[in-house]
Order: C-alpha cells, then structure tokens, then sequence
C-alpha cells in the first residue's frame, strides 16, 4: 500500500469518526429535549391537576352554606343583579349582608328609595318600592374571584329566563364582571369559555339589550372592591335613581 493510499483510508477513518460522533451527540442532545419536553408537559399537567384539586376543594369548603332566595315580582322598575352571595349574606339569609358592603346606603344615597333601608327589610322591595333583588349565580364563595368563567357563562341563560318571565323596566348589573358574563352570552358567543369585554364600556347605560329590558352597570358595592371612591360610585348611582324614581311616579 502506498503512502498516499494509507494517507487516504486514515482520512476517511477519521471522517467517519467524526460522523458517527456528531450522529451520537444530536442524538443525546434530541433526548435530551424530548425529555425537557416531557417533563414542562408533566409539569403542566401537575399544575392543571393542582388547580382543579383547589377549585374542587374551594367548592367542598362553602358546601354548607346556602343560596339567598331571589325576591322579586312582574313589572318592577329594575332588578338588581349580584354576582353571588358572600359568606354573610348567606349565613344572615338577606342580599347584600356583607360588612362593608355599600349596597344599601346608595340604594338611598341616590334616591332609589325615599327611606334607608337595611339589608333585614330585603323582602320589602318590590311592593314597597318596585325593585327586586337576584344573583346570576347562586352559590355563595367568600369572593367572587373563585367562581370560574365557565360558571358564570353556564347561569346566563337561567337568568336571562328570570328577566322574560318578570318583565321589569330595567336591569341593573352590581358589578363589571356579571355584565360582561351576560354580554358574552347575548353577543351571539354562546360556546365561549372566557368573558369577554364590549368594546368601549362605559358605566350606566348600556347599548345592549337583556331579554328586551334596558341595561345598566354600576361598579360592586362589596367592601372588597376599592377600585372607586363612594362619592365616585354615587355618581354613577344618581342617574339610575332618576329613572326609578319617574317610572315610579307615573305608576303612583
């Protein structure tokens, strides 16, 4: 064998060396990734497993607790919409029992009734004062956050049920995220599984309709939510109470 041949074959040697060295680490290094892969898509899973344990606990944890009864009546000047009920509004059986919670105080504040009314006179409402009172969802949590869009989207339509069947004059929603439930429902995106948000919302007067009846929006009055100032939520209270008040004059 000549020099340049022993020269040659000790090339070709090496070349394949260096192949067979670059399959082994692209090969390592694919395990490699497949394993990372596995393991983000295990953590996921964990994480998602996690969750749905919380939420499954959460729902056990207010299992004794119990709904407040809607208190309303054909032909009202408006209905009030909640979210759901907190812990004390579910122990002491009446809407918006909360401590802290400003419900009750604006309810007079902006003239939607000429007296103060506390929360142990819920019942009074609608013949006295042509208002009623419901929740989209009836179980009660200590906060609203740990009901799941999928619950609030899935009561929509038992609500919207309740509006037909009562007929009042107007709606009022106590709260962004119970509207923004309902407009998802009615906008037409009935398979949605997230909330969506109407483009430009403003508080008060909505362009939308809820089973025919005009539509309003006022920030949550729970002691939780800081967002606005009392003053701040009066105001958007006071054209509201306007119109109760005329609807309830003409009908006197």
């Amino acid at each position: 064998m000549s020099e340049n041949d022993s020269h040659e074959k000790e090339k070709s040697r090496d070349e394949l060396i260096s192949t067979i060295r670059n399959y082994a680490h692209r090969a390592e290094h694919g395990s490699a990734v497949v394993k990372q892969s596995l393991d983000r898509r295990s953590s996921r899973t964990g994480i998602a497993a996690g969750k749905a344990t919380k939420a499954a606990r959460k729902v056990k944890l207010y299992n004794h607790l119990k709904g407040v009864p809607d208190i309303l009546a054909e032909d009202l000047a408006c209905i009030f919409i909640g979210i759901n009920p907190g812990v004390q509004t579910s122990k002491r059986g009446h809407h918006y029992a909360g401590p802290g919670n400003l419900f009750w105080p604006l309810l007079y504040e902006s003239h939607c009734v000429n007296e103060k009314v506390t929360y142990e006179l819920d019942t009074i409402l609608p013949s006295k004062y042509q208002l009623g009172l419901t929740n989209l969802v009836d179980r009660p949590t200590a906060q609203a956050s740990e009901l799941s869009d999928q619950e609030m989207l899935d009561a929509v339509q038992t609500l919207e049920s309740k509006i037909k069947r009562f007929q009042p004059k107007s709606v009022c929603f106590v709260g962004k995220s119970i509207w923004l439930a309902v407009y998802t429902v009615i906008s037409g995106d009935k398979q949605s599984k997230r909330i969506r948000t109407p483009d430009n919302f403003e508080w008060g007067w909505q362009p939308q309709l809820l089973a025919s009846t005009p539509v309003y929006v006022v920030p949550s009055t729970s002691g939780r939510v800081a967002a606005y100032s009392r003053a701040q939520k009066l105001e958007m209270w006071l054209p509201l109470g306007q119109f109760i008040t005329s609807h309830r004059s003409s009908n006197d």
